[in-house]
């Protein structure tokens, strides 16, 4: 009975994301038919898993076509620009360490295989923080920011936060934590007109 406790208490634990308590409704005119997105949350490997966001990057593919959306990402220490660029860690207060990341940079380096693409839209996933209250497990925050290559105008973001319990290793339930954020992010979409 104990190993069954026990193995139950260490298992981890994810939530479906929760966002923004109103979701925006998409402000572009042109319709969302095609995506370049660009994967920051790889700056966080460490604390995400790789088997998570290869996972996450798979079943978004898979579940955007399935509303008739193609799209292709690029994870940011994929691209050339990040191969030269060396991630500092700064203090940014009372045990809380920040990185510097070069967005913008990153974007604007591929700026010639993304227009090859034809993609309508950019959607920017970055890391926007991740903390924990006392000995609780972590809380992500990630910033979506969808984009209109056309016009470059910001149409639609939201920012998800999602609860990622980890008790032996940090690449645990790789498929289940990837289904709950895709699955939340989607929903957002539709409820925010992004999809259809």
């Amino acid at each position: 009975m104990l190993a069954v406790i026990l193995a139950v208490g260490l298992s981890a634990c994810a939530s479906k994301p929760r966002f923004n308590e109103s979701t925006p409704i998409y402000s572009g005119t042109q319709p969302v038919t095609s995506l370049f997105i660009y994967s920051f949350l790889d700056v966080r490997e460490q604390s995400l898993g790789k088997n998570f966001l290869r996972e996450l990057e798979r079943q978004l593919k898979d579940e955007l076509s399935s509303h008739g959306v193609q799209s292709r990402q690029l994870s940011s220490l994929d691209s050339p620009y990040m191969a030269s660029f060396s991630l500092g860690s700064t203090q940014t207060g009372y045990l809380r360490t920040g990185i510097s990341v070069p967005v913008a940079e990153v974007i604007q380096d591929n700026a010639s295989v993304e227009s090859a693409s034809g993609a309508s839209h950019r959607l920017v996933m970055f890391p926007k923080l991740i903390h924990r209250y006392g000995d609780g497990p972590p809380i992500y925050e990630v910033n979506w920011d969808l984009i209109d290559l056309r016009t470059g105008r910001l149409n639609w973001s939201v920012t998800s936060s999602t609860m990622h319990g980890v008790w032996l290793h940090n690449d645990e339930k790789p498929v289940e934590r990837a289904q709950l954020m895709v699955q939340g992010i989607i929903e957002q979409m539709k409820i925010g007109r992004v999809l259809k």
